[in-house]
C-alpha cells in the first residue's frame, strides 16, 4: 500500500487524514520519529517519509498503529472524514 498520491487523487483528504491521525496518536503514546526509528531499526529518514505516506506498506502501517496503541480500525474511524462518511451506492 503506497500511500502517497498524485493532486487529482480523490482520496487525498482521506489519506491525510489518516496519517496525520496516526502520527497524532503517536506523540500521544510519546514516541518520537528517532524513537520509532530504534524500535523498528530503521533510519529517521524513513520514519519521516513514512508518516507521510511515501513508501508506507500495510505491515508498517500495523506496526506503527501498535505503537500508537491503536488497532488499524481504530484509525480508520478516528480519521474518517465526514464527506466520504455520506457516500451511498444508488441505483
Amino acid at each position: 500500500m503506497n500511500l502517497s498520491r498524485s493532486p487529482s487523487d480523490p482520496f487525498a483528504v482521506e489519506h491525510d487524514a489518516l496519517l496525520a491521525t496516526l502520527r497524532r496518536r503517536l506523540r500521544a503514546a510519546g514516541w518520537t520519529q528517532v524513537n520509532i526509528a530504534q524500535k523498528l531499526d530503521v533510519g529517521t529518514a524513513t520514519i519521516k517519509r513514512w508518516l507521510h505516506g511515501r513508501g508506507l506498506s500495510l505491515r508498517t502501517l500495523s506496526q506503527l498503529c501498535a505503537l500508537a496503541e491503536i488497532s488499524l480500525t481504530e484509525l480508520a474511524e478516528q480519521s474518517a472524514v465526514p464527506d466520504r462518511l455520506s457516500d451511498t451506492l444508488t441505483l
